[in-house]
């Protein structure tokens, strides 16, 4: 949310002049309200994440204008980090864990540890103590950074922050 005006406003503005329309940035507190604001008409355009686009595309007929390339690469992975210092190295040792996730339709920030998870036959229930929704990578990064979750599940793309960089209070662990 915070990075999104300096993000998307240029890009959002590029658009507009391009289509002869006028750009306007509308947030929301969820990706579902986003799709909701795409079924409703009052949006012709919007940036949403993998997991909330095969909802718009299934049941709105949405399609892609444009995919981010971050780094040269149009792909993205989910990125579990928990406090530099936690003895966790694997998934298997969040055991209880409370997990920061993103949002219930991100594929980074929520459905691939949860996949992820079930393949190794482990419970979700079991492993996840207490979940909390921050709506943001840049929120989940700061609850682990100062300890209030165990960790969190983000997108891969927020190493453009700088934010798992050598130094930082988190570290990495790729599920």
């Amino acid at each position: 949310p915070r990075g999104t005006y300096s993000s998307y406003g240029r890009l959002a503005g590029y658009l507009a002049a391009r289509l002869g329309a006028r750009a306007e940035i509308v947030q929301r507190g969820s990706f579902s309200e986003i799709n909701q604001l795409l079924d409703g008409d009052a949006l012709s355009l919007a940036f949403i994440c993998g997991g909330a686009y095969p909802e718009a595309r299934d049941h709105l007929k949405a399609r892609p204008l444009a995919v981010p390339v971050v780094f040269g690469s149009s792909s993205y992975r989910s990125t579990i980090i928990v406090p530099s210092g936690a003895p966790t190295r694997s998934l298997s040792e969040l055991s209880g864990a409370r997990i920061a996730f993103v949002d219930p339709l991100s594929l980074a920030g929520r459905i691939y540890l949860i996949q992820r998870l079930r393949r190794l036959d482990v419970s979700p229930v079991a492993v996840i103590g207490q979940a909390v929704w921050t709506h943001s990578d840049d929120r989940s990064m700061s609850l682990v950074a100062r300890g209030l979750v165990d960790a969190a599940a983000v997108s891969s793309l927020v190493r453009s922050t700088g934010f798992t960089t050598q130094g930082n209070p988190a570290l990495a662990i790729h599920a």
